[in-house]
């Protein structure tokens, strides 16, 4: 996984961060060489319990079965993303997100290939 190490530093960026999405996007892009699960992922921005990652899935690629103590959204840029959250599936389309609640297992899967943003937010009163 490629990972960029950005904060927010109220004394560098005044409290806040602009991150230009487009760009990051194309960076993702200009990897041609998913790893051998046919993803990719980059982290564009690690603050404390909040993570935010873009995440390419090759066609027919999948990420599978797995649970977090974290809540998770998952939002479509780019085709359409299968996820399981529970017993539920969902079709999620490019503009459109899903939102799982901590401890709560889900999988994704996407037979045209997929572009996600993933937003992580780690319960900040759990031990690590």
């Amino acid at each position: 996984m490629s990972s960029l190490q950005r904060t927010i530093s109220t004394s560098d960026h005044q409290g806040a961060l602009h991150i230009r999405l487009a760009e990051e996007i194309a960076a993702i892009d200009e990897m041609t060489v998913l790893d051998a699960n046919g993803r990719h992922a980059r982290t564009i921005l690690k603050q404390g319990a909040f993570r935010m990652t873009l995440i390419a899935i090759a066609r027919n690629g999948a990420i599978p079965p797995h649970r977090t103590d974290a809540t998770v959204s998952v939002h479509v840029l780019r085709g359409t993303a299968q996820l399981r959250a529970g017993d539920q599936e969902y079709i999620v389309e490019a503009g459109e997100l899903l939102v799982i609640a901590p401890h709560m297992q889900h999988d994704v899967r996407t037979p045209e290939g997929t572009l996600l943003l993933l937003t992580v937010v780690e319960d900040p009163t759990r031990e690590l």
